[in-house]
């Protein structure tokens, strides 16, 4: 028996950010997907909808004396979770915002059924969900799995299987199948520079050395390991990935890396494979605290390696 609970979610509706348009998840790759990134992400129906507001200083913004009385409108979905796709939720509620914009994810209504893929953040409203983008939200439309983006002139439609498949790829399981190194360390160094691209693109490449305490799978020659990533920039490559905001040196780290020859190791499904620790608790994205602890986390590393190497 499914356990039903109830979700509050607002979203931000701002996709000013969204990348330069493709024409589909094939050609568009994983980068940017909701479904491969988000916090959180729920199956249900909306049961209430409502009015609120926020300030600029909820998202994190500085205010100035001009902005410091500015309200912001948003919407708070009530959503009866049917499944939990993702994420480490237990309270029965999580407020997240939706700004009012001139680009509208849609009416939402009372009754609708969706797949949502939201964010934490800290500073919106003393902790909550939130979902910013127009690809988050799954609408369930005859039957069919149907989500926008590119300002509303694409659309993707999907089986709910295909969007469970595409979740499950995230999962630490699969990625702890796939990388082709995992490790524990802490962070020796960063240093920065430009990966040029084709056709004069480049990107700001972030080169990380670290100082290897266990290595759980593949080879590292040393007692150093050192892989790269990519900031968003105009040359984004296939293997490119999502990462954490933010990487200090000093600070302990597992990594799942993937080999690639343009650029040698790099993050596998980005912050997926990168995951800080933080005493006993792992923190997700450099943001959230993470559904595993250091022990179950090792423990299914191993696990998905010993199973790997007995096939």
């Amino acid at each position: 028996m499914n356990l039903v609970r109830t979700l509050i979610i607002c979203g931000i509706i701002n996709i000013a950010f969204y990348p330069i348009p493709i024409h589909s998840i094939e050609t568009r790759g994983t980068y940017f997907d909701p479904l491969v990134y988000s916090h959180l992400i729920v199956f249900g129906v909306v049961e209430s909808i409502s009015p609120d507001s926020t300030t600029l200083s909820d998202w994190g913004q500085k205010i100035e004396p001009k902005t410091r009385d500015v309200r912001i409108r948003i919407e708070i979905l009530n959503v009866k979770i049917i499944e939990l796709l993702k994420g480490d939720y237990k309270d029965s509620n999580v407020s997240i915002i939706m700004k009012h914009s001139p680009v509208r994810l849609g009416t939402f209504c009372v009754g609708d059924t969706l797949v949502l893929c939201a964010n934490y953040l800290e500073t919106l409203k003393g902790g909550s969900y939130y979902f910013d983008r127009e690809d988050a939200v799954h609408r369930q439309d005859d039957g069919q799995w149907v989500r926008r983006w590119a300002r509303g002139k694409r659309k993707d439609i999907m089986t709910f299987e295909e969007i469970k498949r595409m979740v499950d790829e995230a999962k630490i399981e699969n990625i702890s199948r796939e990388a082709d190194v995992i490790a524990r360390g802490t962070i020796a160094s960063i240093k920065h520079s430009y990966l040029k691209g084709p056709e004069g693109t480049k990107a700001r490449m972030i080169e990380v050395t670290m100082n290897i305490y266990k290595v759980f799978k593949g080879e590292v020659n040393g007692d150093t390991l050192k892989f790269k990533m990519l900031r968003i920039g105009s040359y984004q490559p296939r293997w490119l990935t999502l990462i954490p905001r933010e990487i200090k040196v000093g600070e302990e780290w597992y990594v799942f890396l993937k080999k690639e020859e343009e650029i040698g190791y790099f993050p596998i499904m980005g912050k997926n494979g990168l995951l800080r620790i933080n005493g006993e608790k792992i923190i997700y994205d450099n943001n959230i605290v993470y559904k595993y602890s250091r022990v179950e986390l090792e423990k299914i590393i191993i696990e998905e390696v010993s199973h790997e190497g007995s096939n």
